[in-house]
């Protein structure tokens, strides 16, 4: 009897991890999430971690800029979120049960450092139009 609840339970964590997995959306809203943040820390000093947070451009930009960059392995039970920013692959995130972790604070650092020179590029279109 022990066996078979224990039977059932691994087939329901198992199937609570199938159905639950994250995708790429979900991946690159947390590291969108986790890149606003940081550039909010980082800009925190000058008053700009408002902009930064309030701005829904600025956060659309963040978001389709990680869209662009992240790519997402599916395993069934858990995801991989990884990134090519320096032509090799370094994995960003984990996703498993309906969660994503975001780490490799390094890369994340240079993902908000391209979307910063990004949104200066930008500024500057803007001024010449």
């Amino acid at each position: 009897m022990k066996k078979l609840i224990g039977f059932v339970l691994f087939i329901a964590l198992i199937i609570f991890l199938h159905t639950s997995c994250p995708d790429k959306d979900q991946h690159t809203e947390a590291l969108s999430e986790s890149i606003a943040q940081m550039l909010g820390e980082k800009f925190n000093h000058s008053g700009l971690d408002n902009i930064i947070t309030d701005s829904p451009e600025l956060q659309s930009f963040i978001q389709d800029l990680g869209y662009a960059l992240v790519n997402v392995d599916d395993y069934y039970l858990f995801s991989i979120g990884k990134i090519n920013l320096t032509g090799e692959e370094q994995v960003v995130s984990i996703g498993i049960g309906g969660h994503v972790f975001t780490f490799n604070d390094k890369i994340v650092q240079q993902g908000a450092a391209i979307m910063h020179k990004g949104n200066e590029v930008l500024q500057n279109l803007k001024e010449k139009l």
